[in-house]
């Protein structure tokens, strides 16, 4: 199956709490990846519960 050029899901790693976003990955098998790993090295780092999220780019109705 051909991947779709206009892919308008992405990652993100955000706080379970405060909501905060950390880092937004492409939504692929590699973005995955990269989430994780990420995700890893911050919960050492902040000692906070965080979480990977899909979520939809809300692009501006001229750019869509």
């Amino acid at each position: 199956m051909p991947k779709n050029k206009k892919n308008k899901k992405y990652y993100l790693v955000e706080s379970e709490k405060r909501k905060w976003s950390y880092g937004a990955f492409p939504h692929t098998e590699e973005g995955l990846a990269q989430a994780k790993k990420y995700l890893i090295e911050l919960k050492k780092k902040f000692k906070e519960e965080l979480k990977i999220t899909e979520k939809w780019l809300d692009l501006l109705p001229e750019l869509k």
